[in-house]
C-alpha cells in the first residue's frame, strides 16, 4: 500500500483512469457496435434494458458465433450459486452488456440460454469439465472458480495492452530506470525461458504493472504464489550468504 493517504489517493485515481482506458480497448476489440466510449453504470443498465426490449432473437452475427460453439447442455445452477452470479453481473454492468451484445442473451434474465454458450468458450474448458464431473451442477465453488478464471483472462488482457501502450512503458522506465526499446516478441520470451533468465524484462514489467495498476491482490492466485515463492527464495539466499 502507498506510504500515505495522498499516495493512496493518487494510486486509486491512476487505477481508475487505467480501467477506463482498458474498458475502451476491450469494448473495441470484443464488439463492433458503435458507442464504445466509457459509460456510467446507470447508462449501461439502460443499454441492457433497451437491448432486452429490442432483441427477442439473436442476430445473424450472434447465430454465426454460437454455431461455432458446442453448447453446454443440462446445466443446473443451485440457488446459492445463482445468487452469487447475479451479484457478479450486477457488479460488472459493462461485462454484462458486452455478453448481451455478443450472444443476444442477458446473463441474469436469460441465464439458462446465456450459460449454454458463455461456458462453451474455450477459456472455460476446465470449468466445464468440472461441472460435468459434478453431474452438470454449476455449484458455488465452481462459480467462484469461473470468476477467478475470468479475472485471470482480464489480467492477461490488461498486461498485453499495457505492454504495447507507450505511456505505460514510459511510466515503467521512470520508476525502474529500465528502458523498453521494443515490444517483445514470443521468441524473446522463449529465449528467456530456454536460457533460464531469472528476471526477464517482461517479467519485471509484469510485476510492476500488476503492483502499480492492477493490484496484486486482484492478480491470479498462481501469480501471487509465484511471487511469494520467489521472494522467499531470495530471502533464504541472503540469509545463507550472511551465515544466517
Amino acid at each position: 500500500m502507498p506510504a500515505d493517504r495522498n499516495d493512496y489517493g493518487r494510486a486509486v485515481a491512476a487505477r481508475a483512469r487505467l480501467e477506463i482506458a482498458i474498458d475502451r480497448m476491450l469494448s473495441r476489440r470484443r464488439s463492433r457496435v458503435a458507442g464504445s466510449e466509457k459509460k456510467s453504470a446507470r447508462q449501461l443498465d439502460g443499454d441492457i434494458a433497451d437491448a432486452l426490449s429490442a432483441r427477442n432473437h439473436p442476430t445473424r452475427r450472434q447465430r454465426q458465433l454460437m454455431s461455432k460453439l458446442q453448447p453446454v447442455e443440462g446445466l443446473r445452477i443451485p440457488a446459492a450459486a445463482d445468487r452469487e452470479l447475479t451479484r457478479f453481473w450486477q457488479r460488472q454492468p459493462g461485462l454484462r452488456a458486452g455478453c448481451l451484445r455478443k450472444y443476444g442473451f442477458d446473463p441474469i434474465y436469460a441465464a439458462a440460454d446465456y450459460w449454454r454458450f458463455g461456458l462453451a468458450e474455450p477459456p472455460h474448458a476446465s470449468v466445464v469439465r468440472e461441472i460435468r464431473r459434478n453431474g452438470g451442477v454449476f455449484s458455488l465453488p465452481l462459480v467462484r472458480r469461473w470468476e477467478a478464471e475470468l479475472n485471470a483472462i482480464g489480467w492477461r488482457d490488461f498486461l498485453l495492452w499495457a505492454w504495447r501502450e507507450p505511456q505505460m512503458r514510459e511510466q515503467f522506465t521512470a520508476v525502474t530506470g529500465v528502458e523498453i526499446r521494443s515490444v517483445a516478441t514470443p521468441i524473446d520470451v522463449a529465449i528467456d525461458a530456454a536460457t533460464g533468465a531469472r528476471e526477464s524484462l517482461a517479467s519485471r514489467f509484469i510485476e510492476w504493472a500488476t503492483r502499480a495498476h492492477w493490484g496484486l491482490e486482484h492478480a491470479p492466485r498462481a501469480y501471487q504464489e509465484s511471487l511469494a515463492k520467489a521472494a522467499e527464495t531470495k530471502s533464504s539466499k541472503r540469509r545463507g550468504a550472511n551465515g544466517g
